[in-house]
């Protein structure tokens, strides 16, 4: 109970506990002041190397005072902060802010899902030869490699993404979609655009659908340009039966 009044200042959620005494020559108040200013500012920093785009677009006062706002409503319960951070993207689309930027929980998205397949373990993906070789066996069934991630949008996120990076001048039209694509080679994050029908490809093969069925929508030419780029992302691997559908010895 004691180390829940002690959470609650600090979090700016509670008045200040009694049978607390400061260290120093500081009062009770000032003492749990400055934990409550480290507080905001450990947790501002977390979103800010998240969502660097976001605090690009806003700039330092508004981004600041979004973070201060979003931390007062949502407490750090997590020893984990990037469980904490992701919680940002949702409060972002209900925000008044996003109407004057309506592109900005996409931009959000983005800069989470750059750190989310960074952070993510490499695993053994298919080569492109082993690839083709699996394509002509009897069993099609292939998942994405968890340092994968796709994100469809209805702005050119791309587009803006870029342009904040580069501090260019940002496009001119960003209200037309665009999906993109996230992998990581070397340690690097790659986002690359992708077409909404290979989106569409990547959400049928994570729903359990069999590559071959997944590629039922795309032309022969749409096909070849897919294959080169899973060739290049290195994003797929053999699909792993669950341990709970694995045959198992009978007794």
């Amino acid at each position: 109970m004691k180390n829940q009044l002690f959470y609650n200042c600090v979090a700016a959620k509670g008045q200040v506990p009694d049978n607390y005494q400061a260290a120093g020559g500081l009062s009770t108040q000032e003492a749990f002041a400055v934990y409550q200013r480290g507080y905001v500012a450990r947790l501002t920093e977390t979103l800010g190397d998240t969502y660097e785009s976001v605090w690009s677009v806003l700039g330092d006062d508004l981004f600041f005072e979004v973070c201060r706002e979003f931390i007062f409503l949502h407490s750090s319960l997590s020893y984990n902060l990037s469980d904490y951070s992701v919680k940002f993207i949702d409060f972002l689309i209900s925000h008044p802010i996003s109407q004057e930027f309506p592109f900005l929980a996409d931009l959000a998205h983005l800069g989470w899902l750059h750190k989310k397949v960074f952070h993510a373990a490499t695993e053994q993906a298919l080569a492109g030869e082993e690839l083709i070789t699996l394509l002509g066996n009897d069993d099609k069934k292939l998942m994405l490699v968890s340092d994968f991630d796709v994100l469809k949008s209805d702005f050119c996120l791309f587009d803006i993404w870029k342009s904040l990076k580069n501090e260019s001048v940002p496009p001119e039209k960003w209200q037309n979609p665009q999906c993109l694509a996230f992998y990581k080679l070397d340690q690097q994050v790659y986002v690359q655009q992708i077409s909404i029908k290979e989106f569409e490809f990547f959400e049928h093969l994570r729903s359990g659908l069999d590559i071959i069925d997944a590629c039922e929508c795309l032309t022969s030419t749409e096909i070849t340009s897919l294959f080169h780029f899973l060739k290049t992302s290195r994003c797929l691997k053999r699909y792993a039966v669950p341990f709970s559908d694995a045959p198992g010895r009978g007794y």
